[in-house]
């Protein structure tokens, strides 16, 4: 039996199929205090990604976490870049935390891994 932790199974599978793969964890707009900010979060995701994937909007809209694969790692970040934001120094309400991973290894974090593993030290992570 293998026992791997949710960032050593995104490290191994991304290693293991030489692909880059981007996780979308929707911590923000889940956590709004009332419905109609909920609302307003939710429809400017939807404005901006009902061009790029509709399917894409539904998943983030229903689910924690969501995971797309990308062919290249500079479409991977290109997407993050124009689509979701790059820090917290926004409205909480509209954050999504952003993981770029390929082949392996982590390329591109808009927040600490302490979401993706309990064995990240306290510590903030650097941003890459």
């Amino acid at each position: 039996m293998i026992t791997r932790d949710f960032l050593e199974w995104i490290e191994y599978y991304t290693e293991k199929e030489q692909t880059t793969l981007m996780i979308l964890r929707t911590v923000g707009p889940d956590n709004t205090i009332s419905q109609e900010k909920s609302n307003q979060v939710y429809s400017v995701y939807y404005q901006n990604l009902q061009s790029e994937s509709l399917e894409l909007f539904n998943n983030l809209l229903y689910n924690e976490f969501t995971f797309v694969e990308f062919g290249t790692e500079e479409e991977a970040y290109q997407f993050a870049l124009e689509n979701f934001p790059m820090n917290k120094d926004m409205d909480l309400d509209y954050f999504v935390q952003v993981f770029i991973f390929a082949n392996g290894r982590l390329l591109f974090a808009n927040d600490n891994l302490r979401s993706l593993s309990n064995n990240i030290p306290l510590q903030e992570q650097p941003i890459l």
